[in-house]
């Protein structure tokens, strides 16, 4: 299982940007993390400014899933191992036209391998071939 902690920009005290976990539910009643995932960033997660991770994309076709990451971008993360998660790839577009900064939020990948990054405050963009 895959699980991403929000980024918040309202942490209450310094720790690191959210991050990725690999879970095994081989036992459901038993989940045991296995391996984590983190993007180096040396910035502050801040109201304006989130850098750490947010959301998988739901649709998964092979060993490659693809997670934004706030004001990282869109992350593609191989999985082949699940003890070692490793990236392959990134995109973070440009901010939007008025906006200081990229929210990436939400990803979509369909089966013909084209990726849907919707962002906060500029809408959406498309990927015409994986990253």
């Amino acid at each position: 299982m895959i699980v991403t902690d929000e980024e918040v920009g309202e942490k209450l005290n310094e720790t690191h940007n959210a991050f990725l976990w690999v879970v095994d539910i081989t036992k459901e009643t038993l989940p045991l993390p296995v391996a984590t995932f983190i993007v180096p960033f040396d910035g502050k997660s801040t109201n304006e400014f989130r850098f750490g991770a947010h959301q998988p994309a739901e649709q998964i076709y092979g060993n490659t899933l693809y997670v934004t990451w706030f004001g990282g971008g869109l992350r593609a993360i191989d999985f082949s191992n699940p003890y070692i998660p490793k990236e392959v790839g990134f995109h973070i577009p440009l901010p939007g036209k008025g906006q200081k900064v990229v929210m990436s939020n939400d990803v979509f990948h369909d089966k013909d391998g084209k990726l849907y990054l919707v962002d906060r405050y500029d809408g959406l963009e498309i990927l015409e071939s994986q990253i």
